[in-house]
């Protein structure tokens, strides 16, 4: 007999301001499964263990707050029936205290690997200690000890196999969007898309130069870049790479903080083009969502960038911004070439969508025994 997935299986979601929230709460929503836990609230964590000035108080802060709050879940969860628990990230602390406390079987959603190399970024000794003892060390023992790792991308699953995990407990699912193109006003004239934070995987650098090199062809071209939570520093860096260009804010490029959905979907509907050039990502969902909206997207010939793209001949290097250029270069000038792209776009990512994410998701969950 089938038991229903909330008889089985009980849901951790999480609240954050990044992909982490979109991916949990379309999958939850589509999936249509009573919840009896409310959001686990990092982003009130976050904000919590920010008040310290340096990287390591930081990170510890963090850990630390999800370690009460583990705690005081702790009574709550152990009541429930349900035989698996499924966490929708795998934070190193509230994973292991839960699980060890409550003995049930695990689930964990791992969006990709990124943060395993950032204790190497830190310049002191203890502080490159902790961020391995917890970011590297702490959530790769988290995830052996998971009966079923859900991951995002063939990329995912490879760098999963790599640091030692059991590749028969791996499965990948493609995310998705609801995204459909709508006709709105433009309020820019004409205009290329750079979405997204501005850490330095981002590569900010190379987009920049590569639309100083389009300015110069197309001199009343701007850049929209919408991406809230931009640190100062990141910012800033941002700013240092228009200015080593010669572009101007506001005249050549505008940034947006705290993009609604709509008003996104908007953007990639009127824009020309999205540029995409990121070293590393998990998935890279601007890519699905602005061909879902008939924008052509230039974007990395790396996994998994190339995993989800439609076309193959925007496909570009990363790292060499003349070939970016180029690429945007015969989209803007070429309507027709603009055209098939659009149309290659719009078909390909009907398979990426929320419904069908959802429905892979809870296909592998009622197979567990």
């Amino acid at each position: 007999m089938k038991h229903s997935l909330s008889d089985k299986i009980l849901f951790i979601p999480t609240k954050h301001n990044s992909s982490l929230s979109i991916v949990s709460d379309n999958i939850l929503k589509y999936i249509k499964v009573p919840l009896t836990y409310k959001n686990l609230d990092l982003i009130r964590i976050k904000r919590k263990s920010e008040k310290y000035k340096s990287s390591y108080l930081k990170s510890l802060a963090f850990e630390l707050l999800l370690v009460i709050q583990a705690l005081k879940d702790l009574s709550f969860i152990r009541k429930q029936s349900q035989d698996y628990i499924f966490f929708f990230e795998s934070y190193f602390c509230y994973t292991h205290i839960v699980s060890f406390f409550t003995k049930k079987k695990k689930i964990i959603l791992v969006h990709d690997l990124i943060y395993f190399n950032d204790y190497k970024l830190e310049k002191k000794l203890f502080s490159r200690w902790f961020k391995y003892i917890f970011y590297r060390f702490g959530r790769t023992k988290a995830m052996k000890n998971c009966d079923l790792i859900l991951t995002i991308s063939k990329k995912s699953v490879e760098e999963l196999v790599k640091i030692g995990l059991d590749k028969d407990k791996i499965k990948y699912v493609y995310i998705g969007t609801d995204f459909k193109r709508i006709d709105v006003p433009n309020p820019y004239g004409d205009f290329v898309l750079c979405v997204g934070s501005e850490q330095e995987r981002k590569n900010m650098k190379t987009v920049i130069k590569s639309f100083a090199l389009l300015k110069k062809d197309f001199p009343n071209l701007k850049m929209v870049k919408p991406g809230g939570g931009v640190s100062p520093s990141k910012r800033e860096l941002t700013m240092s790479y228009l200015e080593e260009e010669g572009l101007k804010l506001e005249e050549d490029i505008i940034f947006i903080e705290n993009t609604s959905e709509k008003d996104l979907v908007g953007l990639y509907s009127n824009a020309l083009l999205l540029m995409f050039p990121s070293l590393e990502e998990g998935f890279g969902l601007p890519i699905i969502e602005a061909q879902a909206c008939g924008c052509p997207v230039i974007t990395t010939n790396y996994k998994p960038m190339s995993e989800i793209c439609a076309y193959e001949d925007l496909l570009v290097d990363p790292l060499d911004h003349n070939s970016i250029y180029l690429k945007a270069k015969k989209i803007i000038e070429d309507p027709q070439y603009r055209v098939l792209k659009v149309k290659e776009g719009l078909t390909f990512s009907k398979q990426f969508t929320w419904e069908e994410a959802s429905k892979n998701v809870e296909k592998l969950l009622h197979d567990l025994s």
